[in-house]
């Protein structure tokens, strides 16, 4: 009997955490500003002192694909430091 409670406890459980559920869109736009706001810090707390000689670009965009969400574009970050080229993105 206490097998019985228990697996309908978690079907109960699953049925409310449905994907239908969840904001995909305000998930979407929350991570895409968690992403700017990363960017943003790195570039005002961490190359404030190279900032002079350095050339940030931020205007590259990639499409990323995932699932309940579908597509949407997210910044892409180049930063070259002295003699490599390094990019902030999100791997899909």
């Amino acid at each position: 009997m206490a097998k019985n409670q228990l697996n309908e406890f978690f079907r109960e459980k699953k049925a409310k955490v449905a994907p239908a559920d969840i904001d995909w869109a305000a998930k979407r736009d929350s991570w895409i500003c968690a992403v700017e706001k990363l960017y943003d810090t790195i570039e005002k707390d961490y190359l404030a002192l190279a900032k002079n000689n350095l050339k940030i670009d931020r205007s590259r965009q990639k499409t990323v694909t995932e699932q309940y969400i579908g597509d949407y574009s997210i910044g892409s970050w180049r930063l070259p430091p002295a003699t490599r080229l390094s990019c902030f993105r999100r791997r899909v």
